[in-house]
């Protein structure tokens, strides 16, 4: 399962203006401009977009793939098919030759305000996805690794920044996911001592959390636990066992953890927190929540931050 805030970007900025119609007028056609240059169309084609009072709307994205089959053309001239099924067929073969990263859906909401005592407008602009609407759409089940989430972050970043730059505005909240998956100083202190497959597993375990993928996030959590601990004792020379307790017990034997912190860091790592990952969920344990899992992700991550001080620094 995807969580939708993981994929939808937002962000703020401001415009310095006089707060009166023909200003609003003024934004509005800046903004419609814009858009229309970009390749998106208002959400209602029946209504010019904005020319009312209302001050938020959507633009779609208009696709370049839009024509029907030829032989649904046919059915069409028949009368077999119905209009409704004919721009069924559109959207669906648009939607599908899409790019996932693409921004398909951008709304503006203009906010009229005060900025360090200078009138003007701010304006949310949110963008969603092209694979959001295939999963809603076309009931796509994407399985997205971690190039691919960063990808779709960075294009739809991307394009409310160009947005922003080409009004003129001033930014005010840099665009980013609602939900963002964000980098831990572990993950980057097992990077800088060579840990890499430790950190990517951890990193992907994360990902998936953020999506609501919690048993496969889990799952990578206890398969780093118990890298690190083997990779731990390769690094200090002596022969892995690819087993916590026994691993552990050689880091304790070289002098790299006293009997004290070794039963701390044994109870925590082993009895509790990687056997009760290893317990299957239909039968030793409940489906953990997404909260839950980020807990255990962040005592883990501690546990390895402290390990790393005590077995590579000698502190």
């Amino acid at each position: 399962m995807i969580r939708v805030e993981n994929l939808i970007v937002e962000g703020k900025c401001f415009i310095p203006s006089s707060i009166d119609l023909k200003s609003i007028d003024g934004l509005k056609n800046l903004l419609t401009e814009f858009m229309s240059r970009a390749g998106y169309e208002p959400q209602d084609l029946t209504t010019i977009f904005f020319r009312d009072r209302f001050l938020t709307t959507s633009f779609y994205l208009i696709s370049p793939f839009r024509e029907i089959p030829l032989t649904l053309k046919i059915k069409k001239s028949l009368g077999l098919v119905s209009e409704e099924e004919i721009n069924w067929r559109k959207y669906s073969n648009a939607l599908t030759r899409t790019r996932d990263d693409v921004s398909f859906k951008v709304n503006f909401s203009i906010i009229p305000s005060k900025q360090k005592d200078r009138e003007g407008f701010i304006i949310a602009i949110r963008s969603e996805p092209a694979i959001l609407f295939k999963i809603r759409s076309l009931g796509k089940k994407p399985s997205l690794d971690e190039f691919d989430y960063s990808n779709i972050i960075e294009s739809n970043r991307h394009f409310i920044e160009e947005v922003m730059r080409g009004v003129g505005a001033i930014i005010l909240e840099k665009p980013k996911a609602i939900a963002e998956y964000t980098r831990t100083p572990t993950l980057e202190k097992l990077e800088k001592f060579g840990f890499d497959k430790i950190a990517k597993l951890l990193g992907q375990g994360r990902i998936k959390i953020e999506r609501g993928d919690t048993e496969d996030g889990l799952t990578d959590l206890r398969e780093a636990l118990k890298d690190f601990i083997s990779e731990s004792v390769r690094r200090r020379g002596g022969e892995p066992k690819n087993s916590i307790p026994k691993d552990l017990d050689t880091l304790k034997e070289l002098g790299y953890i006293d009997k004290c912190m070794y039963e701390v860091i044994r109870n925590f790592l082993y009895e509790w927190i990687y056997s009760y990952l290893s317990a299957k969920p239909v039968h030793r344990r409940e489906r953990i929540n997404v909260d839950d899992a980020k807990f255990l992700f962040s005592i883990s991550e501690e546990i390895m931050s402290y390990l790393l001080e005590k077995i590579l620094l000698g502190r």
